[in-house]
This record gives C-alpha cells, structure tokens and sequence, in this order.
C-alpha cells in the first residue's frame, strides 16, 4: 500500500522552496562585495590613486637611499627634493646639488612626477617645506642625519594628500592619508 501511495503522486511535481539557501546567500554576497571593491575606489577619482602612487615609488627611494648609507657609511646618500615640488633625485651628502650617475652611465637618479617611474603621477606635487635644506640623509645605523623631528613629506594630487612620515631613530617610513573634506 505503502508504495501505491508513492506510485499515484504526480512524477513532475517539484518541491516548493521558501529563500535561499545558506551557500547560495553566501555567493550572492560575495559576488556584490567583489563588484563593490571595484567600483568604490573607481568612484573616488584619481587624485587619491596619483597621491598614493607617487607616495609608493617615493618611500622605496626614501628606503633605498637609507641602505645605500648603510652599506656605505664613508659615503652617505641623502634624497633631495626641487623647490617647485615636482622631482626629487637621490645625491652624495657632500653634493646634494649633483644627482647620484646610474650604473656608471650618462642618467642620473631624477625623479620627475609625470615621468618614467612616476608616470602615474602627474599632478602630484611634493611638499617638503619641513625639511632644513629640502633633504632626507641617514647614518651608518639607518637613523636619520643630522638628527631632526620627524621629516614629513606631503604628497598632494588636487584636494588629496599623503603624507610619508620617516622615523627620526629607525628611518622607517610610515604612510598617512590625510582627508580633505571638500
């Protein structure tokens, strides 16, 4: 009897269902969430993405003038910024005027905010106002010479900036986004 009752049901009938299930909730989610990580930053505009591109490539030179002192005490590097705010180059600290040569060659280390390495940046101006002499050095222990209060370096696209904060004791180089309400 059991299976007559089986047998008399309608064999294209489908189960009702109420919602969704728990992995079908969870990809829905995951799939908003991946198209809202896209489209949020898209919708902030460049200003910020410049600013923060420029501040990139900047910390690793702030970084690599750092070990190039520390490999080489007897002669220090110092990074050295423009007054106009739009290139800085890597120098000995006897002659911040003269760029560091390239691999022996006619190119110097200069680095132009538009251009090359920083072509992502155009627009982005530099401020190192808070620095004596427009320059960043270090000594043999990575500490920041002549010793200062923390050098800030302010990275600004349009109503954006970031600012790159090196530690007076370690020359470690920290990044702040600093928010401009418009």
């Amino acid at each position: 009897m059991m299976h007559q009752a089986l047998l008399d049901q309608p064999t294209n009938t489908v189960p009702q269902r109420r919602g969704m299930s728990l992995v079908e909730l969870m990809v829905t989610i995951t799939i908003i969430s991946s198209i809202a990580a896209l489209v949020i930053p898209a919708s902030q505009g460049d200003g910020l993405l410049q600013a923060r591109a420029a501040a990139t490539v900047l910390r690793s030179d702030i970084e690599l003038t750092q070990v190039m002192t520390m490999t080489d005490p007897a002669n220090p590097m110092v990074i050295c910024f423009n007054e106009e705010g739009t290139r800085y180059w890597i120098a000995s600290a006897s002659n911040t005027e003269i760029p560091l040569s390239l691999n022996g060659n006619n190119e110097t280390y200069v680095m132009t905010m538009g251009e090359g390495r920083l072509a992502a940046a155009d627009g982005v101006t530099i401020n190192s106002e808070t620095l004596s002499n427009r320059h960043i050095g270090f000594d043999m222990n990575g500490a920041v010479s002549p010793p200062m209060t923390t050098p800030i370096v302010t990275l600004q696209c349009g109503e954006h900036s970031v600012q790159l904060e090196v530690s007076p004791m370690t020359g470690t180089v920290t990044e702040k986004v600093i928010v401009t309400n418009p």
